[in-house]
């Protein structure tokens, strides 16, 4: 029977670095790691934290611990916040039916629980959602085979071929709820909707300024959450014809953080406005932070989520608190149809979007114009 001071034990017999109390992101920030329970100071999702508590097994507990840390360490906090994710998600929430108990021997049980979904997967023509789970197994038994993972069976997992996640299917088969939207029948009603809207309330706003961006650069939504209001810049401000830059964050470069590095993009006057109506309205607002009567620095961000950020809060990265997530800005655009009640000519329905459904309109009706590959992928 393996308990919780045998593990103790290997730690130290193997000389292995147990986990530390408290942990440092690549991107710099702090967290309590000291628990079962890891609050990541990751504010694109609404819920960042990690429940180890989930996983029954000790040695499982502490090895998927020891991954996570060396991803958030190394890569990024994403990375170590996915890596769960997926790892619980197609693996270890079966764990109870492949008998992996508290101090069970898991060796056999658990490769038993990966064949499973290996097969299942292939049946499903999903097995790249299994890429991450099987690094993890891969990359356990490298560093801790000793706590029961099995080294041939993970030589059979690292030779394995693993597609990647299938892309662009929606834009191919012309999807009529997930692929582009279609320029002349439903594109139109939005644009519409949004000129005749004159509603001034805080979250009117928020969604004609989320759409007026997704419709011009079609940006991942992560993109317009890291935004803040000196980001839209006035080139001309004394000028009747009024020349708008934003300077948009560019968040898949590998940097330290998301507003390490910028992209300066022209935005068209009849976007802009609905920036600035956003920008006076944020005036009104008072997002101050103060911790024990002291100030804490939090730059306000172009969208603010008033309630405040969760992960953010609970992983006390400040400068974060009122950003929105992900969701959220994919949630004022759907908001934004339910309000205006836009039913697409092509379905009949009420219309589906999403920030992904308007990048695929962007990128199709550039392509349809005859834009060259390389300016469309910088696009």
């Amino acid at each position: 029977m393996i308990t919780k001071p045998a593990l103790k034990d290997l730690v130290k017999l193997y000389g292995w670095l147990d986990i530390p109390s408290s942990i440092v992101t690549r991107e710099g920030k702090i967290f309590d790691s000291s628990g079962d329970t890891w609050a990541l100071p990751y504010s694109l999702r609404n819920n960042s934290t990690l429940t180890f508590g989930k996983i029954n097994h000790l040695n499982l507990r502490w090895a998927t611990k020891a991954y996570v840390w060396d991803r958030i360490e190394r890569v990024s906090t994403h990375a170590g916040y996915a890596m769960f994710q997926d790892v619980w998600r197609e693996l270890l929430r079966y764990q109870e039916r492949f008998i992996i108990g508290v101090d069970t021997d898991f060796k056999e049980p658990l490769i038993q629980l990966i064949e499973h979904a290996i097969s299942k997967a292939r049946a499903t023509h999903r097995l790249w959602a299994l890429y991450r789970p099987i690094q993890w197994y891969v990359w356990c038994t490298e560093h801790y085979s000793e706590l029961g993972f099995c080294s041939a069976f993970s030589l059979e997992l690292d030779g394995m071929t693993i597609p990647g996640n299938p892309k662009g299917e929606a834009v191919r088969m012309e999807d009529p709820d997930k692929g582009p939207l279609h320029r002349s029948l439903e594109l139109p009603l939005l644009i519409q909707s949004m000129k005749n809207d004159d509603s001034n309330l805080i979250e009117h706003l928020q969604q004609k300024a989320a759409l007026a961006l997704s419709i011009a650069f079609g940006r991942n939504p992560a993109n317009l959450t890291y935004l803040r209001e000196d980001d839209l810049v006035d080139l001309t401000p004394e000028a009747d014809e009024r020349c708008f830059v934003i300077k948009m964050p560019r968040i898949k470069k590998g940097q330290l953080n998301p507003r390490d590095d910028f992209i300066d993009e022209y935005l068209d006057t009849a976007y802009a406005k609905f920036l600035l109506a956003l920008i006076n309205k944020n005036a009104e607002m008072d997002v101050r932070l103060s911790i024990n009567e002291k100030p804490i620095e939090n730059p306000k961000p172009l969208f603010v989520k008033y309630g405040g950020n969760r992960a953010a809060l609970a992983s006390q990265d400040w400068g974060n608190v009122y950003n929105m997530t992900s969701g959220d800005i994919t949630g004022l655009l759907k908001a934004f149809v339910r309000r205006h009640h836009i039913i697409s000519p092509l379905t009949g329905e009420l219309l589906q979007i999403s920030t992904r459904r308007l990048r695929y309109t962007l990128a199709t009706g550039l392509a349809a114009e005859g834009i060259s590959q390389r300016e469309l992928a910088r696009i």
